[in-house]
């Protein structure tokens, strides 16, 4: 599992097949092939087939840093409207984590009514900027 780059899926399937439920954690993303990540959504086990999104919000709860792909993988929906989720650790770990956020979402998490938020969102050296294009420039 140490290795880095997409397993072969007879590795995957191993892992899947014999390996702990952690597998469904380090098995997402670039580390798997679709086929293997299609076999992960449909396992009939739960703690395989949610693992990885489980993870994610345990990384959330525990305010680490994650990428906003990940956000959108564990709580679905797009990255707008997690900006406006109504948990405020998710709202600070999207100010967090999209640096590249339009306009509208630019102006709205440095106002967010929970501190959290706000101070996630003008806590990076490089706050988020928004898309030119979005801004009318």
């Amino acid at each position: 599992m140490m290795r880095r780059g997409q397993l072969p899926d007879p590795v995957a399937e191993a892992l899947l097949t014999y390996g702990a439920n952690d597998s469904g954690v380090l098995l997402h993303g670039r580390r798997a092939s679709p086929a293997i990540r299609r076999r992960i959504a449909e396992h009939p086990d739960p703690a395989i087939r949610d693992a990885h999104a489980g993870h994610i919000r345990t990384v959330v709860e525990r305010k680490v840093t994650v990428d906003i792909t990940d956000l959108v993988d564990a709580y679905g929906g797009a990255p707008a409207d997690l900006a406006t989720a109504s948990d405020p650790r998710v709202r600070a770990m999207v100010a967090k984590a999209w640096r590249d956020r339009p306009v509208a979402v630019q102006s709205a998490l440095p106002t967010d009514p929970d501190p959290r938020v706000r101070a996630a969102a003008t806590r990076a050296e490089h706050p988020g900027v928004p898309v030119l294009a979005e801004a009318g420039l």
